[in-house]
Parts: structure tokens; C-alpha cells; sequence
């Protein structure tokens, strides 16, 4: 199969999907989304597939969201896509999270955002020293959705609380310390790992088991964890339950990477990120349907807002510092922030988007 937006290659029981919108990095429309549900839905049915290949092209896995469709939808007045964007992330992320064969994703390239999110619903994410890992959504004026909360929440360390907070990039093997995936496997012996899962057994459930014993034969172990040394100031700076906190502590310590993460979150809309904490501190006590559920109901929230347009309005045009609607985070209320929580039929993610 080929289409605008995907390239499907079979080679025994492997089906190998790759995406194609290299003006883009491989962005993430809604046809793309919609075509990758068709397929994903259709292939996790077809009894001659025992396992399913993600991957990017021309040197990205993808850069999330398509921003400039995003903002045109708000400078052509038709402020619906936004919700139909997000309502087909959450639809994909509810059909992976419960996908019944090997879901591997191959990231060599930037994930970002939704992207990252598909490395993170696989049941094998391989990792490149290409690989890119970032959340920057709290500098769009809202929060990272697709099904990311649940598995952010769960992250060591607070890394989870701090990737959503700050949009800081994670590189390269990085990723496997940190969570975001399972093994480093170089981007030149990606071809090499395809060829020989084409003659892997894949025929029942000990498939699972023979895609990971394959990753593991080829992986190389990841350098270092770069955030090693600064990991107890993640853990301390991110455990506090108010962004206020967060900075504070921040603000009192001195360091290089102290001040690279203030500089970033200076940048980030001060309502995003208080909505961001609070939908990552809620998301582990919730499974991951209602942590899904409520990250669309703040994200719904949050896109009706002026911070929304404003943040893709900075990306998209590239005019520097976004113009937040509040200049600090002490100006954002808490009944603000509680209406960014309250339960709406227009913020509720309708039960037949998720069905298992």
C-alpha cells in the first residue's frame, strides 16, 4: 500500500509502516493519524501479520502535531481542528496501548510531542543516537496529551514532571536511561534488524518474546546518562505539588543546568504549566483510559483559549517570546486553574474513541 502519508511493505508476517511527509518531519495531520488507525486497526486483524514496524523517513521519526495546520485552523476561523486533532491521537494511543501483536517503533530522528508518543505506546521502542525525545507543548500554551500523561507520571526520578514542565530534549541513548525507550540499536543496523525480523518467528504470543530477543542481539549499550550528575536536583526540583515551588528551589541553586531549565520554562505559558504539573502529579493515581481522558479534557480546555493561538502563532511565524496572557505564575488563580479540570460535554473524549 501507498498513500500521501504512509508506505506499507510487507515481507513475510512483518508489515513495515513508514511515514512520509518529509516537508514536514514527518508530521502528524489528522489524515496522517486517521491512515495511521486504518492501517494499524487492519493489520492487528489480519492473521498472516505477527508483527508491526513504525518508522520515519528522510531523517526524522516525527515532529508531532502539524503547528501550521493548527494555526491556520485559527486564522481561517475554523477553530475545530485542534479538537479533532486531539480527539485521533487519543483514538490511536487507545488502540496501541491495547495492541495485541508487536508494535515495534524505530525513532532515528526527532519524536516529538504526539511522535514521541507513539515510541512510548510500543511494545518495543528502539532508540538511534539520532534520536530526539521532547515535549515542548507547555510552550504552545498547552500540555502534552496523545496518552503521554500516564507514562510521564511513571518516569524515574521526576524526569516525567520535568520533560513536560521544561520541553528539554533528550538525545540518543538518553532516552533508554530515562524511560522514553527500551533499546539503543545504531541507525546504520536498522536495515540489518529488519532484515532478520523478517525471518524471525512471529506465528503466536512468544513473538513478543523473539522481537525482544532480537533487539537485544543487535542493541549497543547507551553512553552515560547525561543527567546523571543533576538527576537528585530533577528529583528535588520537580517532586513539589505547586510550579511556584518548582521555581523557587530552582531560583535558590546555583549550576548550569539550574539555569538552562529556568531559562526554558520562562518561555512556557505560566497557565500551561500549572495545568501540565497537575495533569501529571493526577495521572499516577489514574489508569491509563482516565489518564487519557483527562489529559484531552485540560488539553480541550487549554485550545479554547488565547495562550493556544498565541503559542502556535510564535512557532509558526517564528516572532520570538509568545505574549502569555498572564506575565507570572502567581497572576494565574486557582479557580482558573480548576476550570481547566471541570468535566464538559464539549472536553469529554467520547467512549467510542477509545474502545478497546
Amino acid at each position: 500500500m501507498k498513500s500521501e502519508y504512509l508506505l506499507l511493505e510487507r515481507n513475510r508476517r512483518v508489515a513495515v509502516l513508514t511515514i512520509r511527509q518529509p516537508e514536514t518531519r514527518n508530521a502528524l495531520s489528522v489524515p496522517l493519524l486517521e491512515a495511521l488507525f486504518a492501517q494499524l486497526s487492519k493489520l492487528a486483524k489480519d492473521e498472516t501479520v505477527g508483527a508491526v514496524v513504525l518508522r520515519g523517513s528522510d531523517g526524522a521519526f516525527s515532529s508531532g502535531g502539524n503547528l501550521r495546520d493548527l494555526h491556520q485552523s485559527f486564522v481561517k476561523r475554523n477553530p475545530s481542528l485542534p479538537k479533532s486533532y486531539y480527539q485521533a491521537t487519543a483514538r490511536l494511543a487507545a488502540l496501541l496501548e491495547n495492541y495485541a501483536k508487536p508494535f515495534i517503533v524505530l525513532v532515528d530522528g526527532h519524536a516529538i510531542s504526539a511522535g514521541a508518543a507513539l515510541a512510548l505506546h510500543a511494545s518495543h521502542a528502539i532508540v538511534s543516537e539520532n534520536a530526539r525525545f521532547s515535549f515542548p507543548e507547555t510552550g504552545l500554551g498547552i500540555i502534552p496529551a496523545a496518552g503521554v500523561s500516564y507514562h510521564l507520571a511513571r518516569l524515574p526520578g521526576m524526569l516525567g514532571t520535568y520533560l513536560a514542565m521544561s520541553g528539554a530534549e533528550i538525545v540518543g541513548g538518553d532516552a533508554v536511561h530515562a524511560g522514553l525507550a527500551d533499546t539503543l540499536i545504531p541507525g546504520k543496523k536498522h536495515d540489518a534488524f529488519l532484515e532478520q525480523l523478517f525471518d524471525a518467528p512471529l506465528e503466536d504470543a512468544s513473538a513478543f518474546d523473539a522481537v525482544r530477543a532480537l533487539a537485544e542481539s543487535f542493541a549497543e549499550p547507551p553512553a552515560p546518562f547525561t543527567l546523571k550528575e543533576v538527576a537528585p536536583s530533577i528529583a528535588a526540583a520537580f517532586s513539589f505539588a505547586t510550579t511556584e515551588e518548582c521555581f523557587a528551589l530552582l531560583t535558590t541553586q546555583d549550576g548550569e543546568w539550574q539555569a538552562g531549565t529556568l531559562r526554558l520554562m520562562h518561555r512556557k505559558s505560566p497557565l500551561a504549566l500549572k495545568a501540565a504539573l497537575r495533569t501529571i502529579r493526577a495521572a499516577r493515581r489514574l489508569d491509563k483510559a482516565d489518564s487519557l481522558k483527562l489529559e484531552f479534557r485540560v488539553a480541550m480546555h487549554l485550545a479554547a483559549l488565547p495562550d493556544y493561538r498565541e503559542g502556535l502563532r510564535a512557532a509558526t511565524e517564528e516572532k520570538g517570546q509568545p505574549l502569555w496572557k498572564h506575565d507570572f505564575l502567581e497572576s494565574v488563580s486557582a479557580a482558573e486553574l480548576d476550570a481547566l479540570f471541570s468535566d464538559s460535554e464539549a472536553t469529554r473524549l467520547a467512549p467510542q474513541l477509545v474502545a478497546a
